[in-house]
């Protein structure tokens, strides 16, 4: 009976994890995209995301592929190594996920959009075999999911809130 509780929740868990991830219906990949409302012009959008690259990113122009400023975008790839908590509390080192990026802008819009996220390995290991309940190291897969998921949404929430006009700094005297 303990064998089949904890196979049920293994499997009930992963299934729920697996729907907060967004996954395309489509391909079956993990894809982060959205379109937000940002106040600017696409050329204003253009040059604060070139800035926010250059504050998220310690490494900016390494982590740009492509700038199109004709077409108000940016193409970046990007990889951040991955570690989890082992059952004694350890940081176990999984290795580099890796990860394409493109952001957009248009008047008072920005779009963004990563997708190819996989494991930097040998072949082409994409995350979405981590939500079999079959893999080999299931135990250990909700972890990694969770720490890529926090990983993204940070990024994302920066990107929208450095794609915020700067506030004009008030002056105390003009009153």
């Amino acid at each position: 009976m303990r064998l089949f509780v904890f196979a049920f929740s293994l499997f009930f868990g992963l299934h729920l994890m697996a729907q907060d991830l967004p996954v395309d219906s489509a391909s079956g990949k993990v894809i982060y995209e959205e379109i937000f409302d940002a106040p600017g012009s696409a050329d204003e959008l253009y040059t604060r995301a070139l800035q926010w690259f250059d504050d998220f990113y310690p490494n900016a122009r390494v982590v740009i592929e492509e700038k199109e400023p004709e077409k108000h975008k940016i193409t970046a790839k990007h990889k951040f190594n991955l570690q989890i908590e082992d059952k004694k509390g350890r940081n176990q080192n999984v290795g580099f996920i890796i990860y394409d990026f493109k952001v957009w802008q248009k008047d008072n819009k920005v779009r963004y959009k990563i997708d190819e996220i996989h494991l930097e390995y040998k072949v082409y290991y994409g995350i979405e075999q981590w939500m079999d309940p079959k893999h080999e190291d299931a135990d250990n897969n909700p972890a990694k999911l969770r720490e890529i998921d926090a990983y993204f949404q940070t990024l994302i929430a920066s990107l929208k809130e450095g794609m915020q006009p700067e506030e004009e700094p008030v002056d105390e005297d003009d009153w």
